[in-house]
Parts: C-alpha cells; structure tokens; sequence
C-alpha cells in the first residue's frame, strides 16, 4: 500500500482481485426505500456522489465520502426510474412512471425542471448518458430507440426496432449497442451514422441451454455495459447466467454463472480471445467468480462500483455501501512473517 499523499491525505490502494474480495458493508440505510411490493432499485455514481430511485418515488442524494444521505426529493406526481447523472452532479435526467412516457431534465441544486423530452408513448426501460457530450439514449416498450441532446426538447434520432430495447454507449461516445429481446440480437451502431444500418450484428445463442430443458429457456436481456477499452460487452441477463462478448467481432467469449442474489465478484482481465468465423455452435467458456461476498440484507437488485474510491453500493429493500476491509487476516500475517523470516 502506498503512503498516503502529503498533499491531499488520501491513501492510493491497488485495485484487485484481493482487495475486491475484502469488501464489506460499511454502512446500512434500512430506510433508504420505503415499503413497496417488489422493490427495484436504481444506482448512478459519479464522483463522489451517488443517486438512488425506487419505486417509493423518491431520488436521494448520498456523499460517498462521507457515507451520508445529503438530499431527499420526491416525484409523486410522474414516478421516477433510471436515474442518470448528466456530466454536472448537480443535475439529472430520469423517466417517469406515471402520468406520461416522458424523459425530465432535474436540477437537484434547486428541485426545478430543466427540460422535457416528450416523445416515447409507452414506458422508458433503458436510458443512457454520453460519456462525451450532452447526448443521451432513450429506449421504451414503444419499440424505439431516441437520441436526445440536453440543449434542446426535440428528439434528433428515432430508431424503430421490432421489440423493446436496451442501449449502452462505449466509453468514447463512438458506438453504441441496442439489444433486441425475443430476437437474441445485439446491434451495433456508429453513432455518427446512426441512420445507416448497424456494422454489426451479434446473435446470444447459447448452446448449453439445450442442456438444461427442451425447448431451451430464452435468454432475457436486462443490461449491457462496455468494458473501458471498448473490447468487451458484458450482457446482464434475468436467468442465471451473465455473458462477456467481443464487442469488435461478435465472439461470445464467456458466461458467468452462479448468481444468487449475492454478490460475486470475477476477473475478467486475462481471459482468451477467440479469432475467425463466428461460431454459434461453439460454447462460451464458463468462469467461476473469484468470490461471493456476504453481508447485504436480502439480495442485491442493483450493484454499482466506483474505482476512485474502491467503493460499492448495492441495493435492493435496503442500501449498502461497501469498503476494503484493510484489517489482515490471520493467513495474510502468516505469510508476511514466513516472507521475512526467509
């Protein structure tokens, strides 16, 4: 572990597998949702700030430093769901539940309105931020995908896709990914060229499932999120299994199975790269997580990790902040002294 920095007092810890194992609660809000039938939680981090949304229909404001809820603001009147910092953490954009599909621009320094983004005519499922510019994503039950800009209420892009969509954007703002359930299909699409069609077109087909049941269980998509460089999808699904795709080929590299309402946690960082033809017939590589962190209360609806501050936040009845539990274990003491004495 390094020295902490004369100039700032933070202490730099290396991020790996062995500090990721050691995370633990450091904080418990058991009233950071109110009572509700199914609680689904929403997480958004930037910074030093977290928000949260649930289906209480409120947003909070929580300090990662300081592990403190700093602001509470209501929305009965529209709902609100997938809330997203936009590149100030003063404001937000989210969707609405009730009264009308639209996206609301929130400013949270002064609980007002920036902007409306009508246009959808069923409920927003999947909205996305650009990491680059004022842009964002829209994608709704009504089977389109809306490019937005913040600047301006009118939709500057419609995609019409033949089911509900999920979007995530690369962390260069260049390409973006729609996922089509009930067609298997992920498409990929240059943000410039929007119009055009998708470069490339990958197929979730994953053969072991013909193992388990006849016919095989499709698969649901529910998340998609690009690795940093760009190079790796990783594909969240509603079975028991997540998948890792090469986002530049189409190859589907690895699934993770395992997943029980813990938390669990996998290192990704040297897996084999597959080359050539894609292969439908052939089956991802199965990866066991590195480790299975207990200690949240029920399972875990929505996780979110911030590499700044080595911290998680987890959610489901109830919000939970984690951090490395920097006490050494009896075996790691051992190991020191053996090291030592040799």
């Amino acid at each position: 572990m390094a020295p902490p920095n004369p100039t700032n007092g933070l202490t730099s810890l290396p991020l790996n597998g062995m500090l990721m194992t050691k995370l633990k609660p450091a904080k418990i809000f058991k009233a950071a949702v109110e009572p509700a039938p199914v609680p689904q939680p929403g997480i958004r981090v930037l910074g030093d700030q977290i928000i949260t949304a649930a289906e209480d229909e409120t947003f909070r404001l929580y300090n990662c430093k300081t592990g403190k809820l700093t602001k509470t603001l209501h929305s009965k009147k529209y709902g609100v769901d997938l809330p997203r910092f936009t590149h100030k953490n003063t404001a937000i954009i989210y969707a609405s539940t009730k009264e009308d599909d639209t996206v609301r621009y929130h400013s949270l320094h002064d609980n007002k309105y920036l902007q409306y983004f009508r246009g959808h005519t069923q409920r927003v499922i999947s909205l996305e931020m650009s990491p680059v510019d004022d842009g964002f994503m829209s994608g709704s039950m009504d089977k389109t995908v809306r490019l937005w800009d913040l600047r301006a209420p009118q939709c500057r892009g419609l995609l019409g896709l033949p089911a509900p969509p999920l979007v995530a954007y690369d962390s260069t703002g260049v390409v973006f990914a729609v996922a089509v359930n009930h067609y298997g299909r992920i498409l990929m699409y240059d943000h410039a060229n929007f119009d055009k069609a998708p470069f490339l077109t990958i197929t979730l087909d994953d053969p072991t499932l013909a193992r388990v049941s006849f016919p095989p269980r499709a698969i649901y998509m529910t998340s998609m999120a690009f690795s940093s460089s760009g190079k790796y999808l990783l594909v969240g699904c509603s079975g028991d299994a997540h998948y890792i795709i090469d986002a530049f080929e189409g190859h589907q590299i690895c699934r993770r199975w395992g997943l029980d309402g813990r938390i669990c946690v996998w290192d990704v960082q040297n897996i084999p790269a597959r080359e050539g033809t894609v292969d439908l017939k052939l089956a991802p590589m199965r990866i066991q997580p590195l480790a299975k962190i207990d200690g949240h209360p029920g399972p875990a609806r929505c996780v979110r990790f911030n590499p700044r501050l080595a911290m998680m936040a987890t959610a489901g009845a109830e919000l939970a902040f984690w951090i490395p539990d920097q006490t050494a274990d009896a075996d790691e003491v051992a190991k020191e002294l053996l090291k030592k004495a040799g």
